[in-house]
């Protein structure tokens, strides 16, 4: 199957709303299950080693949410060098330094940032590696000015390393292989409860039923990409499979794909099968819901739709512009390493270079 987006960190908003991360002053425990869950399913050796963490570096870890990465890179430094772990979560700063005290780290220095602009406290050290993980809630195309200031923290030869969440495409009547009337059948015979009857309108269920044989036409076939791409930003279908719910046991994943389907269907407050018409506002909140949608729609009828094509890179142009107006070097962009995310390497720009390289999809 071809590689799925991850969303994560854009469910989570800090306070008392329907998705609220704190309880108390303290880090909900779905959150921090979440996070570990996260980290399982993406912390491979592979990506470890392409960090390239050796002794005595100095890291900074932006946006470091529970501080999952930031504990494994003060670990990798055996006691040497430091991690800085930033966030503007005040709770996600606690809980940091309770797990840096209690598992011995020394070398992790969790710090509060403002939400808004380069903190006066980057400007304090140079770092050898930045990393950028996961962090939805940041408009890139906005951030020039914020990521060149950065630039000028990285060590001679320092690198800053995304990991790009992939954005779900749109169906299309090309998504879907030429048996597209077995397609059609499972789809009306699926049951009024099934969360997949939401896929057919009405009037395309009735259309179905007096199909006189032979190709679909044109028109049906608009009529299913139609109410694919619905059911792709209506939260109440990804709603239906959270709590263990019936729907969720007979989810059909690879190994692959049920790795990182454990935390993707962890139950959120709020969206729950009890309670299916939240609403989601926020553009990062709803393209979380499109994620979760997709894989759980291709899970369901792969044998009827093309693999390719599904998912587009993170690294779009917009921010790979950012960062080349911010004076970096694109070193890797990697598409196969970590399944459903990018990761992208920068490093100090040589002198003299101006336009950052195209991209490249060799791992």
């Amino acid at each position: 199957m071809g590689s799925f987006l991850i969303s994560l960190v854009v469910v989570s908003i800090t306070g008392q709303g329907v998705f609220a991360d704190t309880q108390g002053g303290r880090l909900a425990s779905w959150r921090i299950e979440r996070d570990i869950r996260r980290f399982n399913a993406v912390a491979t050796d592979n990506v470890m080693n392409l960090l390239a963490i050796t002794p005595g570096m100095t890291i900074l870890d932006i946006g470091a949410g529970t501080g999952q990465f930031s504990c494994e890179f003060a670990r990798r430094l055996n006691g040497t060098g430091k991690v800085y772990a930033t966030d503007t979560n005040e709770s996600c700063i606690d809980y940091m330094k309770k797990e840096a005290a209690g598992r011995g780290l020394r070398n992790l220095h969790p710090v509060l940032v403002r939400k808004d602009g380069v903190d006066p406290f980057y400007g304090k050290q140079k770092y050898d590696l930045i990393t950028v993980f996961h962090l939805s809630s940041m408009s890139y195309g906005d951030q020039a000015d914020y990521f060149r200031e950065m630039r000028g923290l990285l060590t001679e030869g320092g690198r800053l390393i995304l990991i790009l969440y992939k954005i779900p495409a749109p169906f299309s009547s090309g998504d879907i292989k030429e048996n597209f009337e077995g397609f059609l059948k499972e789809l009306s015979l699926e049951p009024a409860e099934s969360p997949f009857s939401m896929i057919l309108k009405d009037s395309t269920r009735k259309r179905i039923r007096n199909l006189p044989g032979g190709e679909p036409s044109e028109d049906l076939r608009s009529a299913i990409v139609k109410g694919l791409n619905e059911v792709l930003s209506d939260n109440r279908f990804a709603a239906r499979f959270f709590d263990g719910s019936v729907f969720r046991k007979e989810a059909r994943f690879t190994p692959e794909e049920r790795r990182y389907a454990d935390w993707y269907l962890l139950p959120y407050p709020g969206i729950s099968v009890r309670n299916r018409d939240t609403k989601v506002e926020s553009v990062s909140g709803a393209r979380t819901f499109e994620t979760i949608n997709k894989l759980l729609i291709l899970q369901r009828y792969r044998k009827y739709f093309n693999q390719e094509g599904m998912f587009l890179s993170g690294f779009t142009p917009s921010i790979r512009a950012v960062f080349g107006k911010g004076g970096y070097r694109l070193e890797r962009e990697v598409v196969d390493l970590i399944p459903f995310e990018d990761m992208i390497v920068f490093s100090t720009r040589s002198p003299g270079k101006r336009q950052i390289p195209k991209a490249s999809s060799a791992p």
